[in-house]
């Protein structure tokens, strides 16, 4: 009977701190502020004939969290 009651207390305690813990977390969402304007870039002079100018954008950094420009490159194709 002593083993039963033992039991009986463990899952009491255990469905309590369940039914708490459920309760407790949450959900987080962290909102990015907006992109800033483009950047006007001037393109380099073409290195190659067949190059295509790949114009710089915006990237969200999450080492920074914040937006960090990507500058627009030359790409052979």
């Amino acid at each position: 009977m002593k083993i039963f009651r033992k039991i009986k207390k463990f899952l009491v305690i255990g469905i309590i701190f369940g039914i708490i813990g459920t309760g407790i977390s949450c959900t987080v969402f962290v909102r990015r502020p907006p992109k800033p304007a483009p950047i006007i870039e001037v393109r380099p002079p073409k290195p190659h004939p067949r190059a295509i100018w790949v114009p710089g954008h915006w990237k969200w950094s999450y080492k920074y969290h914040k937006w960090v420009w990507i500058p627009g490159h030359w790409e052979i194709k």
